[in-house]
């Protein structure tokens, strides 16, 4: 096939442009979709704990003494939670989760227990749950609008030992209020915005070391005032006498008459005076 050598040079030239332009996409569109391939599992991963995290929730969740104790805090919460929703709204209606004229101030219930705060280290730390059990989101999505949502409980929360690290603490949260939904109803069900909140123990270090130095710093004195006894211009503590007696190697000066008249006998003493 004939053709014009400048136009077969031309479409030679531009072959390998297109194939390049090609691969450039293909490279740019691979690693666009990769990304969005790696966000999305980040993100679903944010929504679980690690397996140690879960096993350990699980254990926790099936003790016969955690579950004594969550359901008398549960059942003290529900009068607590009832009795502030009454007193900071004009109209209530505790099992619809629906409320009128609410005060968003009032409307706090402080439900930490104490029992279940000293069981918590028994599993890992005691930390502090912020939720709002009306929110319109889960099992309150088709409750009508009103100022039900603005009811907030503060919650004693156990967080396992394995579960007590930056990730894990992030969804642990989310996990709790999927794995566990089918076992809490009414108020309890709703952990859709629910914020945990752990003290991460700087502030009782720095307090403990402060009150260690100021322990320190008080004793001083004291061991100084026992060990060190005071100064007293003129008065000697231990005479040479005394230092004597108290030393039985000790050569005790002797007067030298005496001395001559034992060796050379009473009867000469006249002759030497």
């Amino acid at each position: 096939m004939g053709g014009c050598p400048l136009m077969q040079a031309s479409m030679g030239d531009r072959r390998p442009r297109h194939t390049l332009a090609f691969l450039t996409w293909a490279t740019v569109s691979t690693v666009t979709t990769g990304q969005l391939e790696l966000e999305g599992e980040a993100a679903s991963r944010r929504l679980s704990t690690s397996t140690t995290c879960r096993l350990a929730l699980d254990n926790m969740v099936l003790d016969t003494n955690w579950l004594r104790v969550y359901n008398a805090s549960s059942r003290w919460c529900r009068i607590r939670l009832e009795n502030q929703m009454v007193h900071c709204c004009s109209i209530s209606n505790f099992p619809q989760g629906t409320a009128e004229g609410c005060d968003a101030s009032l409307c706090v219930a402080d439900c930490r227990h104490t029992h279940m705060a000293g069981l918590c280290p028994r599993f890992g730390q005691a930390c502090l749950v912020r939720r709002n059990p009306f929110t319109q989101t889960g099992p309150f999505s088709g409750v009508r609008a009103s100022d039900g949502p603005l009811m907030e409980v503060l919650e004693t929360f156990c967080v396992p030992n394995d579960c007590n690290n930056g990730p894990d603490r992030d969804a642990l949260m989310q996990w709790y209020n999927v794995r566990y939904r089918s076992s809490r109803t009414v108020w309890q069900a709703n952990y859709d915005q629910a914020v945990l909140e752990c003290d991460s123990g700087v502030l009782t270090i720095i307090l403990a070391t402060i009150a260690c130095i100021a322990v320190a710093l008080c004793c001083v004195p004291v061991f100084f005032y026992i060990c060190v006894a005071p100064r007293e211009k003129g008065r000697t503590l231990v005479s040479q006498a005394e230092m004597n007696a108290d030393n039985p190697d000790a050569v005790e000066p002797l007067d030298a008459r005496s001395t001559r008249d034992q060796f050379m006998g009473t009867g000469q003493q006249a002759l030497y005076q």
